[in-house]
């Protein structure tokens, strides 16, 4: 009988240890995002990278018009 008990209350205390050791690592780690903040991580590297093609495509075209300025001088 006393063995009976002493496997049940070492199998009790593993199972507690190892539901405490799971929680501790889910503790670790931030909570899922929401839809909305998916969204928004997507959304500003997008916009930042149009901006930055924008003003590429401005230095392009002042560059092509100076370009062709200089060929019609010549």
């Amino acid at each position: 009988m006393n063995t009976k008990l002493l496997l049940f209350v070492a199998t009790v205390a593993i199972s507690v240890i190892s539901s405490t050791v799971a929680l501790a690592g889910e503790a670790a780690y931030p909570s899922p995002l929401t839809c909305a903040q998916a969204h928004s991580e997507l959304i500003q590297p997008a916009a930042a990278h149009e901006s930055q093609r924008s003003d590429e495509a401005a230095a392009v075209a002042q560059r092509t018009k100076a370009d062709t300025a200089a060929r019609s001088d010549s």
